[in-house]
């Protein structure tokens, strides 16, 4: 499949020096308990590593099958939480593997010889900046690595981008989500290998199934989504969609 696509200029690569400074203001300690040393500790490593990656059920239409490496709890929350807020950026390698773990069961269920390309759903500009890296093209580049170390023909692209502005996911229902990300996403077209979108999370699988859509109408052979970790669903939202969508555009305008 040739060679992985160069990260973007608002990455720092895994071991940035962030996590150096980091380790020099606070000393070091494990991501997922906060037990002194140098990198995840060998107890929150195997609760990680130990889960099942298994298919996870959404009601989305069109259908859309999902795999994650495990729940949204524990160790993988925190871990994840790290990465993503605190600046953790060597935490790419453990996650990346867990979504190659989960990419892999997927295309052994269903049997796939063909090369496979991961696309990361795309991180909100405001927020690559605010984080110096974009924590799920770091983890879908080191998910296909392992994957191609594995044997699999696998590479990754960052075939998606947002049209417009969209709002914050947090705290929003199945409904509002889905109406705040319809729309929101073009993709490009990648010939000759089959798609599956990937994240760090899954919640009631908006943010997949509208990358599935534009990449579908892109011209994309879609095979599915992937994540690290699945999250229990929650039924009612405690935000109005469109009053956060008004306040995402003031924040992009600097209002």
């Amino acid at each position: 499949m040739g060679r992985l696509r160069p990260i973007s200029p608002f990455v720092h690569p895994p071991g940035s020096t962030l996590d150096a400074l980091a380790d020099l203001l606070v000393g070091a300690r494990c991501p997922g308990c906060h037990s002194p040393g140098p990198s995840v500790c060998p107890s929150c490593r195997d609760e990680v590593e130990s889960s099942v990656a298994t298919p996870t059920a959404r009601m989305l239409s069109p259908p859309l099958q999902i795999w994650a490496a495990g729940p949204y709890g524990g160790a993988t929350r925190r871990l994840l939480t790290s990465f993503k807020e605190r600046g953790r950026a060597s935490l790419a390698g453990l996650l990346g593997s867990r979504l190659a773990a989960a990419v892999a069961g997927m295309a052994l269920a269903c049997d796939v010889v063909d090369p496979i390309v991961l696309v990361p759903v795309p991180s909100r500009p405001d927020v690559v900046r605010r984080r110096s890296y974009d924590a799920v093209a770091l983890m879908a580049a080191e998910a296909a690595v392992r994957l191609a170390d594995a044997g699999a023909a696998a590479s990754w692209q960052s075939a998606l981008q947002h049209r417009r502005v969209v709002a914050d996911q947090a705290g929003l229902d199945h409904g509002a989500r889905t109406q705040n990300l319809a729309g929101a996403l073009v993709a490009h077209r990648i010939g000759g290998a089959l798609v599956v979108v990937v994240d760090d999370i899954v919640t009631t699988g908006a943010s997949l199934s509208e990358s599935a859509r534009a990449l579908r109408v892109a011209g994309c052979a879609v095979l599915g989504g992937a994540t690290v970790a699945s999250t229990v669903l929650r039924t009612a939202s405690r935000r109005p969609v469109a009053a956060v969508v008004g306040r995402s555009m003031n924040e992009a305008a600097g209002l």
